[in-house]
């Protein structure tokens, strides 16, 4: 691919666009002449039964002249053509190595995302553990201490007291 880009690229620089210039001015001036000769205002008016009125010499070096015009237009045509096919080929190139780098990309970060998750994983692992252990450790010297932290009085006015709370908003009063 890198062959047919240098290709395009070093063709497209060499391209003769005078040569197109060259083409359309010779054109132009030839119907400018054959209009003027036959004395006719716009192009498209030039029909057969204009024609007619023109001598045999007159008509064959016009058939000359629009004979070297179309061939070189074809030539201009012909390299135009080619042209066209390779940056269509190198169009439809750059088209697969875009693709084939989005893909490579998507991977990547596929990859970054999966260290990504695997790390904050651990990481809220590793925090719950200490944490649960703290919390065990605190629980555990206040439970030797002072007894059950839960008694059963104490869960009967916790219960109670939530029950309260929860019907507070709506104004009705457990009592």
């Amino acid at each position: 691919m890198g062959e047919e880009l240098n290709n395009s690229y070093s063709r497209l620089q060499m391209f003769d666009f005078d040569g197109l210039e060259t083409a359309e001015a010779t054109q132009a001036r030839w119907l400018d002449v054959v209009q003027e000769k036959l004395n006719c205002p716009a192009e498209f008016d030039l029909k057969a039964k204009k024609f007619a009125g023109a001598n045999k010499p007159v008509l064959t070096q016009w058939l000359e002249e629009a004979t070297e015009i179309i061939c070189e237009q074809r030539e201009f045509m012909n390299s135009m053509k080619e042209m066209i096919e390779l940056l269509k080929t190198e169009a439809l190139g750059d088209k697969r190595s875009v693709i084939k780098l989005q893909g490579e990309l998507m991977e990547c970060k596929d990859r970054q995302l999966k260290s990504l998750q695997t790390a904050v994983e651990n990481t809220v692992q590793a925090t719950v553990q200490r944490e649960f252990k703290s919390y065990s450790d605190v629980v555990a010297k206040n439970t030797s201490a002072s007894g059950p932290v839960c008694t059963e009085e104490s869960l009967k006015k916790a219960v109670k007291t939530a029950i309260e709370e929860e019907q507070k908003p709506y104004g009705v009063w457990a009592r």
